[in-house]
């Protein structure tokens, strides 16, 4: 039996977005199952990719968000999480107390420990990063929340984008760099974030400034870690918190978000 969270959104984004998802054949509903249809090989398979398929990648994900943007308020309705810049700065400030904890429980020294200072002074970078891309006026668009290279389908038809449980509502670049993250992780798949990026940027072009996308993607790297948390909320609030790989793990989230604080490219996009 599947989850009924991840049953119920792929029925509706297959429904939505057909041309970005896989072929919905049938559903099962007391099972909270269903069947789709092959879609092509995985991006993980890396030695089947040819360079075409970058660009279907990041013109098949900016076309999937921008078919969306006119569908927000129903997605949210309908279970979608909303993850706009205004409930990740309020829901920043609820979790943060949970990594101070977190932080308190680090029993070594071999990595930084921060104080409550440090994440108060996070916080605030973020909150002011949700205010600038906010002033920038992107329109708010499907997320993807878990996007990584298992889950991008390619073939000679195109692309599509399957795992949706953790979807959102937010600032659509937050998926790229989410993308980005994954493949910079591979020394063999790093050469693909520049093409993924190119092809997803011009088709964002036609609507966005070069300048609005530029600051974006400087301020975004620190936004996605945040929309990755509050998508994972549920135990980061639960007593699973407690669990010594889950503040662990945590704690490498703050990490990850300090040096994105840190970036000169932050600093560079906040007080443009």
């Amino acid at each position: 039996m599947r989850d009924d969270r991840e049953f119920q959104l792929t029925t509706l984004l297959s429904r939505q977005f057909p041309k970005q998802l896989p072929t919905l054949l049938a559903v099962r509903h007391d099972w909270n199952g269903w069947l789709m249809e092959d879609a092509g090989r995985p991006l993980e398979e890396i030695g089947s990719i040819r360079e075409r398929h970058l660009g279907d990648v990041g013109e098949s994900l900016a076309e999937l968000q921008l078919a969306s943007v006119e569908k927000v308020d129903e997605l949210i309705a309908n279970g979608v999480q909303d993850q706009r810049m205004s409930v990740l700065r309020a829901g920043t400030s609820v979790l943060l107390p949970y990594f101070e904890e977190a932080m308190r429980a680090q029993s070594f020294d071999a990595v930084p420990c921060f104080s409550a200072k440090r994440l108060r002074e996070i916080e605030a970078i973020l909150h002011d990063a949700c205010f600038r891309i906010e002033e920038l006026r992107i329109p708010d668009a499907l997320v993807h929340n878990d996007i990584n290279l298992g889950n991008i389908l390619v073939s000679s038809d195109g692309c599509s984008f399957t795992d949706w449980a953790s979807a959102g509502v937010s600032n659509p670049f937050v998926t790229l760099e989410q993308l980005k993250m994954q493949l910079a992780q591979d020394q063999r798949t790093v050469p693909w974030i520049a093409r993924v990026t190119e092809a997803y940027r011009k088709r964002w072009r036609e609507v966005i400034l070069d300048d609005a996308i530029d600051q974006t993607l400087a301020l975004v790297p620190l936004i996605a870690i945040a929309a990755h948390i509050w998508s994972r909320k549920d135990w980061v609030l639960s007593e699973q918190r407690h669990d010594p790989g889950v503040e662990s793990y945590l704690r490498s989230l703050m990490r990850h978000m300090s040096r994105a604080a840190e970036s000169p490219k932050i600093l560079r996009a906040l007080s443009a």
